[in-house]
């Protein structure tokens, strides 16, 4: 295990550098909100978050698939179709082939790819807002006339940049994207960062469930620093306070590491949302990418070993 320095979080072999691929689609989109910042319209940081995320992807992604801005060409004979531009598809590299090639200003290049061959569609927004997430789930809702043309293994997901802490307070926005369930194959998503604690990702996801859960927090994201989780001094794990949890993974026999989490469920209609901020949210969301994307809805929550991270936690005497 690789220790941190701040002795708050420690991880098993190159966690700090698979981390880095976070960071550097962050410091790409801070960097593009300061140039944006004093222009009458700003929206070149997002177009920035999406090419570095794209860029994220053609490095991470086995060879076999690629990723691109720009259409899905349907299989058919609908003459009064529209082309729709998407931020994210992921397509089969080897076998799609490639229908035209557009370059915008800067040499940023969008493709016209087959919807047979298109695996993935991810809706990229900079912040977590009411706005940004009505949008999102608009704009994946116009993929429903495609499903019939789609790769058998087609989803969608959404990916935002951050949570802004003015935005903290507003629990009302789990309703707003708890109406992502209703879109055809979403997956899961991913908030890259919040602005108390911007080393922490989210990932919230939907399950099927049995009974109602409301919500029980007054804030969408709290200081894993700042949970009250611990051990007792004969080695139990305790957890206290509305959100806190923790999951564990199994690292020998009888040894455990845990990850603190600050969690947001909420119910209804047999599906539950779980909207969950935790370190190790983008190794989890990179890992179960490639699973799904090879049509595989089953875990391993003890695979992959390399680029794990984990909390130190406190040992109380009480």
């Amino acid at each position: 295990m690789e220790e941190n320095n701040s002795t708050l979080f420690y991880g098993s072999w190159g966690w700090a550098e698979f981390d880095s691929n976070r960071t550097e689609i962050l410091n790409d989109y801070e960097l593009a909100k300061t140039r944006d910042s004093s222009r009458p319209v700003r929206t070149n940081h997002g177009n920035i978050l999406e090419s570095s995320i794209l860029k994220w992807f053609n490095t991470y992604l086995p060879s076999k698939y690629a990723a691109t801005s720009g259409y899905i060409a349907p299989n058919n004979y609908d003459l009064d179709y529209q082309i729709l531009h998407y931020d994210v598809i992921i397509y089969l590299r080897n076998e799609a082939p490639i229908l035209w090639v557009e370059a915008d200003k800067d040499e940023i290049k969008t493709r016209a790819i087959p919807a047979e061959y298109v695996v993935a569609v991810i809706e990229v927004k900079s912040t977590f807002t009411h706005t940004s997430i009505k949008e999102a789930i608009v704009k994946l809702h116009e993929l429903d006339v495609y499903k019939n043309d789609l790769h058998k293994h087609f989803f969608t997901s959404i990916i935002f940049a951050e949570l802004l802490e003015k935005d903290t307070n507003k629990t009302k926005m789990i309703y707003d994207l708890f109406e992502a369930n209703n879109l055809n194959n979403f997956w899961k998503g991913l908030i890259l960062k919040n602005n108390i604690e911007d080393n922490i990702p989210c990932l919230f996801t939907f399950t099927p469930c049995e009974n109602d859960v409301d919500i029980i927090t007054d804030s969408l994201v709290k200081k894993i620093s700042s949970l009250d989780i611990y051990l007792d001094k004969v080695g139990n794990l305790k957890i206290a306070g509305n959100g806190a949890g923790a999951s564990l993974t199994k690292i020998k026999d009888k040894s455990w590491a845990v990850n603190k989490e600050f969690q947001v469920l909420y119910a209804r209609n047999k599906c539950l949302l779980t909207y969950i901020w935790s370190r190790k949210q983008f190794l989890v969301f990179s890992i179960e990418l490639i699973n799904r994307l090879n049509g595989n809805n089953t875990i391993d929550s003890e695979n992959p070993r390399y680029g794990r991270v984990f909390d130190s936690l406190e040992v109380r005497n009480t």
